[in-house]
């Protein structure tokens, strides 16, 4: 049973402490990448900023759990990294050019494009269950959760209903931005996935989402929970924390059951279970 509460054993945080106060080692092979002891102690202290490289090795224990233990984790999605988001946002930002601080009522249009000459092969293996390592083809997919950064100062979560056609963005600090803000910042996942489905052959694995859309390269429509339905944090910097535990909870099919004061036993598992190589039960 996954229990995302389940106690640190203590010889198992104990290890983690030895190697954080050996002065004869810097860093841990933790399989996806070496991290450094600045790594360990960003995750672990409380209003640590998570960076890319830390989001990801925690994603790649993720899905290699749900890989390892498909009768629990049985939800038909796939969770992908921070390259995943940089590579659509980086596209869309290069012909797009928003200005993310600007109501989308006051602000030109997006020039017209056909963006299926820009989706390119490093996103089409992403599709094909190439990139990243423990994924999948998305032929049974119908969820894909997405690391979301915002001006590198902000993670949220993003959920993309590939049936529904659309985008929903989980947020742990809703009272500090204004929804239309957080929408224009992931308006290239709304954009660009009718584009990379379509380019990918996913619809002819899938043709019954096609035969339902009249319009099948329209953008999916985005939008932001409410904070009454995502758990808000109270201390600047848990942000990344708040977005690997929301992905981790909406790709299991569990329900919302944490908050801030969950967070730094959240930290703490995270560090030490990434020590030992997995994501812990």
């Amino acid at each position: 049973m996954f229990d995302p509460f389940r106690p640190i054993p203590p010889v198992d945080r104990n290890a983690l402490m030895t190697f954080l106060e050996d002065s004869n080692r810097v860093d841990h092979d933790c399989i996806y990448e070496r991290l450094d002891k600045p790594s360990f102690q960003n995750i672990i202290n409380s209003g640590g900023w998570l960076r890319d490289n830390e989001i990801d090795t925690i994603l790649f224990f993720e899905r290699r759990r749900k890989e390892a233990n498909p009768q629990l984790f049985n939800q038909q999605c796939i969770i992908v990294d921070v390259m995943f988001w940089s590579w659509m946002w980086g596209t869309y930002d290069a012909i797009a050019k928003i200005n993310i601080h600007t109501h989308p009522n006051e602000r030109p249009p997006v020039p017209k494009h056909d963006w299926t000459v820009d989706i390119d092969d490093t996103l089409i293996k992403y599709v094909k269950g190439i990139l990243p390592a423990h994924s999948s083809s998305w032929n049974k997919i119908d969820h894909v959760y997405v690391p979301v950064n915002c001006e590198n100062k902000h993670w949220l979560a993003a959920h993309v209903d590939i049936p529904k056609r659309h985008v929903t963005l989980f947020d742990s600090n809703c009272a500090g931005t204004l929804d239309w803000f957080q929408v224009n910042n992931a308006e290239s996942l709304g954009v660009l996935f009718p584009y990379l489905l379509n380019k990918s052959g996913f619809y002819d694995a899938r043709p019954e989402l096609a035969s339902n859309c009249t319009q099948l390269l329209q953008p999916f429509s985005i939008s932001r929970t409410k904070a009454s339905d995502c758990p808000q944090q109270t201390v600047s910097g848990d942000c990344g924390v708040f977005m690997l535990k929301c992905i981790e909870y909406l790709s299991s099919s569990k329900n919302f059951d944490y908050g801030q004061d969950n967070i730094q036993f959240f930290r703490e598992k995270y560090a030490v279970d990434i020590y030992h190589h997995r994501l812990s039960m």
